[in-house]
């Protein structure tokens, strides 16, 4: 027996084991379940602590197991074989390797493997572009009932068309193998960014929300959910967020199937299990407001930098999120503060008590957003009609009213940006006049050459960012990421060349000596202090102008 069948078989002798166990407590009285777990789980802890958790979740919820919830996947992490079945369907979809041809697609790389399939990117010969491919396990592809399902999702997701939605091109076949074609997404998933940078904070975060939200709204206009929203689903672009694997999330789920080790009756759960609603995990019918639920999770981890339900394992977050309230954010971030109610709300264990719709959702982000200048003024550009709808009074605290509004942080970050480029700029003919010093000939070429490039370099960097920073500031952090490195080495190499130029000088003029040492010293506490704190208040937003 190969390794992989022998761990899949171990495997489901556990889940029998805890499927004993769990019944087994259950049928004890409560003061009798520890010393029985104790006895049972002795050198098993994590074993226990899984049994624990679904004990919590059944005392919640006595009703979770007749609603179809596979427990087989909340316990077992992703990637591992759950049993034979289960590894077949994962296995049944061989590696392709770079350069491999599918149909009319190119294989360029893989991109990852998830509980859905292998996504590789892939160049479309005919058209010319690069594109997502999601290799479908077989069991879909043969089965007509889940064939059809699919076709139809997958229409209604490429119907979709919105600058915040991953397009979907096509459902193919090609050498047996079923397969969805998408637009590949080039950037940085929130996942990325928060484990690269920590918590999102200020306008940005409004912003994020509010890009998301819209989107989430088209998207249920035209009654497709996502059903699977979390950080590795959303990726910042340099124009703007990007939702990824719209609608797709419960294309590969046959509401048929039934456990290999009964731990349930019948149907799956759809979605990440740390990301799901609690209307999701027990297997009811979900609409668009499951994704006001995984919204809220979503806005609540950037926020924060962690999981409102978060646990040591899957199951206990899962009892979490259907028993526990978020603990509420605490903050002196005037953004936070303020989305902290609709993040709550979008959490509400009823769907019942969250927004009556998405778009709802997105008005209330807009009132909430009314303390920042920036949010107050940027306009809609998906949809005008936004600013017209009633916003929710509850949502507008006497803060956000309170007389008229202050310049952005972000306002005077870009008016920096420029200055800055101006100041280089202008510094050019100061230093013309710093040739007739200059003995050699080619020191003179090397000169100039070096500081028009050093000029050209920070002003164009620099002037990108205010651009990218007033046209498209969703994508600000990541670009100021992709050139600070490049954007700093050429501040220090501007107030270099202008030292030298002072150096060569010397005596000879003393004005000129000292309007470029002026300059040089001047641009080294600009980049050193000045720049960080406006950059600071440009990215964190309002944070230390909290509400009076």
């Amino acid at each position: 027996m190969a390794d992989g069948e022998r761990g899949a078989v171990s495997r489901a002798t556990e889940w029998r084991r805890i499927n004993e166990l769990f019944h087994a407590a259950l049928e004890r009285p409560r003061t009798e379940r520890d010393a029985f777990l104790e006895g049972a789980c002795a050198d098993r802890p994590a074993l226990r602590r899984e049994i624990e958790a679904l004990i919590l979740a059944y005392e919640t919820d006595p009703d979770f197991l007749e609603h179809g919830v596979d427990l087989v996947r909340l316990l077992v992490p992703e990637g591992q074989p759950r049993d034979h079945t289960h590894a077949a369907a994962h296995d049944d979809t061989r590696p392709l390797a770079a350069g491999s041809r599918l149909g009319r697609y190119v294989i360029e790389q893989e991109l990852g493997r998830g509980g859905m399939g292998v996504v590789y990117l892939a160049r479309d010969g005919q058209l010319n572009r690069s594109v997502a491919i999601k290799l479908l396990p077989a069991a879909v592809a043969d089965d007509q009932v889940r064939r059809a399902r699919l076709r139809r999702e997958a229409q209604a997701a490429a119907a979709l068309s919105h600058p915040g939605i991953a397009t979907v091109h096509a459902l193919e076949e090609a050498d047996g193998v079923l397969f969805i074609v998408s637009e590949y997404v080039r950037g940085q998933t929130l996942r990325d960014e928060l484990e690269a940078s920590g918590p999102v904070r200020g306008d940005e975060l409004l912003e994020t929300a509010l890009d998301i939200a819209r989107a989430l709204a088209a998207a249920h206009r035209q009654g497709v959910i996502h059903r699977d929203l979390k950080p590795e689903n959303v990726v910042r672009t340099e124009h703007g967020i990007k939702i990824v694997d719209f609608g797709l999330a419960q294309l590969t789920t046959d509401p048929r199937a039934e456990l290999p080790a009964r731990l349930t009756r019948s149907g799956m759960v759809v979605g990440t299990p740390a990301y799901m609603s609690p209307e999701q995990l027990r297997g009811e019918e979900a609409d668009q407001r499951c994704d006001q639920f995984g919204f809220g999770l979503l806005v609540y981890e950037l926020a924060a930098g962690r999981h409102p339900f978060g646990g040591t394992d899957v199951a206990t977050t899962w009892a979490r999120i259907l028993r526990d309230e978020a603990t509420p954010l605490v903050s002196d971030d005037a953004v936070v503060v303020q989305l902290q109610p609709l993040i709550a709300r979008c959490l509400a264990k009823d769907p019942a008590e969250r927004f009556h719709t998405t778009d709802d959702l997105v008005s209330a982000i807009v009132a909430a957003g009314r303390l920042s200048a920036v949010a107050l003024a940027k306009v809609d550009r998906h949809s005008p009609a936004e600013a017209a709808r009633p916003t929710n009074p509850a949502l507008v605290t006497s803060s956000s009213v309170a007389g008229p509004p202050q310049p952005a942080p972000r306002m005077w970050w870009e008016v920096h940006q420029i200055v800055v480029s101006l100041v280089y700029g202008l510094m050019l003919w100061p230093m013309w006049m710093v040739r007739p010093h200059v003995a050699s000939g080619t020191g003179r070429t090397l000169l100039l050459v070096a500081l028009v490039a050093v000029v050209a370099v920070a002003a164009s960097l620099r002037l990108n960012l205010a651009f990218t920073s007033r046209c498209y500031p969703a994508a600000l952090r990541l670009q100021r990421r992709r050139v600070s490195g490049l954007v700093r080495l050429a501040d220090w190499a501007f107030g270099v060349l202008l030292l030298v130029g002072a150096a060569i000088v010397g005596n000879a003029d003393v004005e000129l000596t000292a309007l470029l040492v002026g300059v040089a010293i001047g641009a080294s506490v600009a980049f050193l202090f000045i720049e960080p704190a406006t950059a600071h208040a440009a990215l964190d937003g309002l944070q230390d102008r909290t509400a009076e």
